[in-house]
């Protein structure tokens, strides 16, 4: 997705309402601006980015049989590695911002990749929707989970040059029983 960031540099907020989008005296998009408090930043969405195309790939590593302990309980851990591969096919090099999320432990991220746990309670973005996946609710997610798991975020700004390929490697573990 093409997004402006704004920074709100005024004394004043920017309230929710619509967003026309201008390039060179020409529309460019129109979004809904959401509210953004003075000093704040958020995002504006422009347009589908249709000109970088994006692979995703997951692989399990490996598993390790009763790798810890819990309340007399044992649990496997299973490792994970993961590549986010971009490719830019616009004319000009450009500045992205991916980010990936996991169920489990993220354990490396490179390109340096931000990494960091997301609290599922408070904080929704790990969908796309900014809701639970429709998904969520068809599981009975056991007592244990957040005792070993959780949500990952991996987040990469990086610069993308045309027509080169740029690899983001991950890896990340959780724990099953």
């Amino acid at each position: 997705m093409h997004r402006i960031r704004l920074i709100n540099s005024s004394e004043y907020p920017l309230t929710t309402a619509p967003a026309l989008i201008l390039r060179d005296n020409r529309v460019l998009a129109q979004g809904l601006m959401t509210y953004t408090a003075p000093g704040a930043e958020s995002d504006l969405d422009v347009t589908t980015a249709i000109d970088v195309q994006v692979k995703k790939t997951d692989n399990e590593m490996k598993r390790t049989p009763n790798a810890t302990r819990w309340q007399g309980e044992e649990y496997g851990r299973v490792d994970l590695a993961g590549k986010v591969t971009l490719t830019s096919f616009a004319k000009l090099p450009i500045e992205v911002e991916v980010v990936r999320n996991v169920l489990g432990n993220v354990t490396d991220a490179d390109q340096k990749g931000k990494v960091e746990m997301v609290n599922i309670f408070e904080d929704t973005t790990f969908s796309s929707r900014g809701q639970y996946p429709y998904w969520w609710g068809w599981f009975n997610w056991p007592s244990w989970w957040q005792q070993f798991n959780g949500v990952g975020r991996i987040t990469w700004a990086v610069k993308l040059e045309p027509n080169k390929p740029l690899d983001l490697n991950y890896a990340w573990n959780y724990y099953w029983r």
